[in-house]
C-alpha cells in the first residue's frame, strides 16, 4: 500500500515541497499491514524528540485508529509500529495526539531497535497497549535526515490478532 500523497513533487531541477504530512495537523492514515512513504523533503517537526529516544530529522506523521473488530469483547494485546524494509534508517515516535511539548510521546523506537529486520537499513519498533477506538499518532524519520534519491520508509501496523467471540472471521 503506498501513501502517495505523501511523495512530494519536484521535477527537472525543481525545488521539492514538502510532503502533506510534514506536521502532525496533516497526517496520513495508515492501515493494519505495510505502508509505503517517503521522507524526501521533510522538515524537522517541532517538539523535539528526548535524547532518551533517539534524534529524529526529516520526519513525517500518520494516524492510525485501532478497531478490533471484536466487541463487544475488546481484543487484548499491543499494536506494533515498524519500518523492516525501510531504505534509510528510521525512528519512530507513537503519541496519544499531536504533541505540544517534549517528551509527549507514549512509546519510542530507536533506529536499530528492530534487530531482527532483514531490511537494507537500520529499523525501529515500538508498540503501544491496544486501546478500542484509540487514534495513535506516528511520527516516522531518520536520525541522518532524508537520505537517498526516494528515501522510501516502510511503515507496518501489526494490530493484536483475536477471534471474534462468534468464531467469525473478519
Amino acid at each position: 500500500f503506498s501513501l502517495a500523497a505523501a511523495t512530494p513533487s519536484g521535477c527537472c531541477g525543481s525545488a521539492l515541497s514538502a510532503p502533506v504530512n510534514d506536521e502532525c495537523p496533516g497526517a496520513l492514515t495508515l492501515h493494519a499491514g505495510e505502508n509505503r512513504t517517503t521522507n524526501l523533503a521533510a522538515t524537522d517537526s517541532a517538539p523535539a524528540i528526548p535524547p532518551s529516544c533517539t534524534i529524529l530529522t526529516s520526519d513525517v506523521w500518520f494516524t492510525y485508529t485501532y478497531t478490533s473488530y471484536t466487541q463487544p469483547t475488546p481484543c487484548p494485546g499491543f499494536i506494533t509500529f515498524d519500518t523492516c524494509g525501510s531504505e534509510v534508517p528510521t525512528t519512530i515516535a507513537v503519541y496519544a495526539s499531536c504533541p505540544s511539548g517534549s517528551g509527549a510521546e507514549t512509546a519510542c523506537g530507536m533506529y536499530g531497535s528492530h534487530a531482527t529486520c532483514p531490511g537494507p537499513a537500520p529499523a525501529a519498533l515500538a508498540s503501544v497497549p491496544a486501546v478500542e477506538g484509540a487514534t495513535y499518532y506516528i511520527r516516522v524519520g531518520s536520525p541522518g535526515g532524508a537520505m537517498g534519491t526516494h528515501s522510501n520508509i516502510v511503515v507496518t501496523v501489526t494490530p493484536p490478532f483475536c477471534v471474534p467471540p462468534n468464531g467469525a472471521c473478519c
